[in-house]
């Protein structure tokens, strides 16, 4: 267990909720208190709380009249017996293709309500026989080779988005899955997408499809009009009974609405409510231009519909851990990211940038469907972006701006950087050994008394 192996049981506190962060310029440390009235001080702190844990429930009519049962798929209620219940699914997402096919053989009869269909492709479900497990064991090497197998096998699935030719051909594929899994044509044609592959989250299946054949399952396009105490009614007049409704509406993304209540105070009192009120923006998702050693995981624009966010996470740990160590290296008290290297294209503003790229998506796809790619355009962007040169590149002044640990810093040079400094950077600015991006310069700057 990693917990015990590195001795961090005794450093978890469970069950708490945190409900401010607050950066205090004297000492160069947050203070972080929660819901039990601890109070923390911290160096550094990470935001790890990720986007997707406060279900977004749809505003449906009638809803909070219904005398069945409720719950969100990420709230489920493992006590309820769905066994012979009507059960209506709300919802034909990343969460509806994992439950529905679950939960089919126990329904009297369940309702799954599509507003859009999404393209699925099939999953690829083999267990890993001895003889595997033995080779990864005997060998390392073979563990690596295979994970990478994985994620060049995950990426690939992205090159449809920027080139719709791919997607057409992987469409046509898609296609004939839906007919020869699904026995009645006009459902297939139902539970086929009218948008190009890409412009939504790709889902992965292999049994989201055979599920409606079973004849207790039935998928409704229409839309709802209102629930009522025993039943669902839609838009054609129709009424359907129901003892359970399931939401598989998926969640609130926006940090700016699931952090309102959360007090999140930087320096010169700066919040992040008011910097954030145009667009979420931070330097590669991970660091917030005034938050000084405060660090986030799956921040604003680092999440992705074709890869694991797992990869993602990893790399994003690496990034905050090499983060540490440069300030304990430099001892020093802290690091901000300058506010104009934020605001680069493709660094932390990737607005602007995506915005271009649907442009010319819009070209390519001339039918207006470039809109619906505009947000995996800028992510993916990103993503690009994040990659560190392989080379060390030429020196942009600014990213990164530094408070010393105690006052009579280094002499400054004219440029704002201290001698000893410029040289240590015009020879190591963008390594890829230290992970820092190719646009590093440091401010070493003395406390003020």
């Amino acid at each position: 267990d990693v917990t015990e192996r590195y001795q961090l049981r005794p450093h978890i506190r469970f069950g708490q909720e945190v409900t401010s962060a607050v950066f205090d310029d004297r000492t160069g440390r947050w203070t972080i208190k929660t819901a039990a009235g601890d109070t923390i001080s911290a160096h550094h702190w990470v935001l790890a709380s990720g986007p997707l844990h406060v279900p977004a429930i749809p505003k449906i009519p009638g809803l909070e009249n219904f005398k069945g049962k409720v719950m969100h798929s990420a709230q489920w209620d493992h006590g309820y017996d769905l066994r012979g219940k009507n059960i209506v699914s709300i919802g034909t997402g990343g969460s509806a293709i994992q439950y529905v096919p679950e939960i089919a053989p126990f329904a009297k009869q369940l309702y799954v309500f599509q507003r859009s269909a999404a393209w699925v492709i099939p999953r690829d479900e083999r267990e890993y026989g001895l003889l595997r497990k033995k080779l990864f064991e005997a060998l390392p090497i073979t563990r690596t080779l295979h994970r990478w197998r994985c994620y060049w096998t995950n990426e690939s699935r992205v090159w449809p988005i920027f080139n719709p030719w791919m997607a057409k051909i992987g469409e046509m594929g898609l296609r004939k899955l839906v007919r020869l899994q699904v026995k009645d044509p006009a459902l297939a044609e139902k539970l086929t997408p009218d948008y190009t592959l890409g412009c939504k989250r790709i889902l992965i299946s292999n049994k989201w499809f055979p599920a409606f054949n079973r004849p207790n399952v039935s998928l409704v396009t229409e839309g709802i009009q209102e629930l009522r105490e025993h039943s669902i009614v839609t838009r054609d007049g129709v009424e359907r009974p129901a003892d359970c409704v399931i939401l598989g509406t998926g969640f609130v993304v926006d940090p700016r609405i699931y952090m309102k209540n959360f007090e999140l105070r930087g320096r010169h009192g700066h919040t992040l409510q008011e910097d954030w009120k145009t667009s979420p923006t931070s330097y590669l998702g991970i660091t917030t231009a005034n938050y000084p050693n405060m660090y986030q995981l799956v921040g604003p624009h680092t999440g992705l519909g074709h890869n694991s966010i797992i990869f993602m996470i990893e790399a994003q740990a690496d990034y905050i851990v090499k983060c540490l160590k440069l300030v304990q290296d430099q001892k020093v008290d802290y690091i901000d990211v300058r506010p104009q290297a934020q605001a680069l294209p493709g660094r932390g503003d990737a607005g602007a940038q995506g915005h271009r790229v649907a442009d010319r998506l819009q070209e390519l796809v001339p039918d207006g469907r470039g809109h619906q790619l505009r947000d995996l355009a800028q992510i993916h962007l990103e993503i690009l972006a994040s990659d560190p040169p392989r080379e060390p590149g030429r020196l942009r002044p600014g990213v990164l701006r530094w408070r010393a640990a105690r006052a009579g810093g280094a002499q400054r040079g004219g440029n704002g950087l201290s001698e000893a400094h410029k040289g240590l950077l015009q020879c190591e600015c963008g390594c890829r050994e230290r992970g820092l991006p190719r646009e590093i310069g440091m401010d070493r700057q003395a406390l003020s008394p």
